[in-house]
């Protein structure tokens, strides 16, 4: 399985040396597929050793580095990472938002348009995107933020919200 992984991380690298300078907005582009493909590749191979969601995580870093090689305004970026971490069903693309300085400066991110971004794509969150949404919150230094998403049964996560 560290091989599926390792094939993801080496596309990545070739994206990366290939078009980030010489065209971002292309990188940009295929970054964004990646990750949006993450279902698949989540539910098509065993993850326990974590090399799919490592080469998710690079992928969001891929994103954010090539977003800011574009010329877009910075509300624009912002409504993107949110519509991705809205999405994020396995975890894995919480690492836009803990490296969303690549992008954004710490003024513009913007917590409440990430739960406004969920909220629009899922009226009910799943456990995972309460966790998402919690985390974010505690992260950015805003707990009270968070004790709305850490209400009621969280399923299998259970333990992690107590």
């Amino acid at each position: 399985m560290g091989d599926f992984g390792r094939e993801f991380e080496a596309w990545l690298g070739q994206v990366e040396r290939a078009l980030l300078l010489q065209d971002p907005a292309e990188a940009l582009a295929l970054a964004e597929a990646f990750i949006q493909t993450d279902e698949v590749f989540f539910n098509r191979a065993d993850d326990s050793g974590g090399v799919i969601g490592d080469a998710i995580r690079a992928g969001c870093v891929l994103w954010l580095r090539a977003a800011s090689g574009c010329e877009s305004p910075a509300g624009a970026c912002s409504e993107r990472i949110c519509t991705l971490v809205a999405a994020d069903q396995y975890g894995a693309r919480k690492s836009v938002l803990r490296h969303a300085d690549l992008l954004l400066s710490e003024a513009l991110r913007d917590l409440d348009a990430l739960v406004r971004a969920m909220l629009r794509r899922c009226p009910a969150p799943c456990p995972v995107q309460k966790a998402s949404l919690a985390e974010a919150f505690l992260e950015y230094g805003r707990p009270e933020g968070a004790l709305p998403w850490l209400q009621g049964s969280w399923e299998h996560l259970e333990i992690t919200r107590e």
